[in-house]
């Protein structure tokens, strides 16, 4: 089996579907390609992915700001990521979260 290639129209469409929230298996599955070649196709023309882990030095900025007290829908907003995303990389990290209500967690 051939590799199928996107021509600069399906390119375009599939760029425009990404951005619109449609998840990559849909695109996959619309184009008849594999995800991989999707993903791959997004990251050569610079399209940020979503539900990425964060970077080390986002890791390492979230970390800062949690512990300067910031909510972590704020460190979502700075990051531009959902704050559930900050949430398991902090804990990951293994930073200290505290409950909905400020308060430390044990």
């Amino acid at each position: 089996k051939r590799a199928k290639h996107l021509n600069a129209t399906e390119i375009a469409e599939l760029v425009s579907g990404y951005q619109a929230g449609t998840d990559m298996k849909d695109l996959a599955v619309q184009f008849q390609v594999n995800r991989t070649t999707v993903a791959a196709q997004l990251k050569h023309l610079g399209v940020p992915l979503r539900n990425q882990p964060l970077s080390q030095h986002d890791v390492a900025a979230a970390t800062a700001w949690y512990t300067q007290g910031w909510p972590l829908a704020k460190i979502g907003q700075r990051l531009g990521r959902n704050p559930t995303t900050v949430w398991r990389a902090l804990k990951k990290a293994g930073v200290r979260l505290r409950d909905a209500h400020g308060r430390d967690r044990f």
